[in-house]
């Protein structure tokens, strides 16, 4: 019966690379939902920015809702500044778990290619040994005929 010494740690890295690839996927989820709110936030600033347009358009000048407004603005801004700096840090993990994802398929390859040529050492091997085998029983039935 043919068993593979590293089954153990070509199961292992199979193991590895099953959760690596679903770590890739929820980094990939925290990608679009980061982007998804930099866009939300950049439209809301829009619509801000436009009523900060129509309010001095229209020499609706309050002091404090100038105020306000442009401070709600620059807080947005901030925010966005804030979530552009954490989607680089989720863009720098998927780099660096895709080239992990890489590794692992290329230790995996290795090993299943290791396996694959013992499995095949030991199939000729087991036909060298049936061959030897049956060598064996034709001599013995031979000899005996030739005896007799």
């Amino acid at each position: 019966m043919f068993t593979f010494k590293f089954e153990r740690s070509l199961n292992i890295k199979d193991n590895l690379l099953n959760k690596n690839i679903l770590e890739l996927s929820e980094i990939n989820k925290k990608i679009l939902m980061v982007k998804s709110d930099i866009k939300e936030l950049r439209n809301d600033n829009k619509k801000r920015l436009a009523k900060l347009d129509e309010a001095l358009s229209e020499d609706i000048l309050n002091s404090n809702y100038l105020t306000f407004m442009s401070e709600n603005i620059y807080k947005v801004m901030k925010n966005i500044d804030l979530l552009k700096n954490n989607l680089n840090k989720l863009n720098i993990q998927k780099k660096e778990k895709l080239s992990e994802i890489k590794e692992l398929e290329k230790e995996i390859k290795q090993l299943e290619k290791l396996k694959e040529k013992q499995y095949k050492k030991y199939v000729d091997d087991e036909n060298k040994k049936e061959t030897r085998f049956l060598d064996e029983i034709a001599t013995i039935k031979y000899v005996k005929k030739s005896n007799c």
